[in-house]
């Protein structure tokens, strides 16, 4: 999955925000398949990403829903968002 976020990283900084989008989506939906309590970081930075990345791509209201999923703190079935991640993700939530 690290492979997979850094291939991310590389689409966002290359300006392929749909591709970026969805390498990040893959991480995010294979780290919560684990939902192992040490991949809690890679899980919410790729969710994170993954809104950033829809958002430049166009995709408000996807990127509107993934950031506040973040912003939320996640969901009770996964590992807690670290709260400098969910801290983020709340500003442009409260500037929406």
């Amino acid at each position: 999955l690290d492979p997979l976020f850094c291939l991310g990283m590389l689409a966002l900084q290359q300006a392929r925000p749909g591709e970026a989008a969805d390498l990040f989506g893959r991480v995010y939906r294979s780290a919560g398949r684990r939902a192992a309590p040490e991949r809690a970081e890679l899980l919410w930075s790729a969710r994170y990403h993954e809104a950033l990345s829809l958002q430049r791509d166009g995709q408000e209201g996807p990127a509107r829903e993934a950031l506040a999923e973040v912003a939320a703190a996640g969901r009770p079935d996964l590992p807690p968002v670290p709260e400098p991640l969910a801290d983020a993700a709340r500003a442009p939530c409260r500037a929406g």
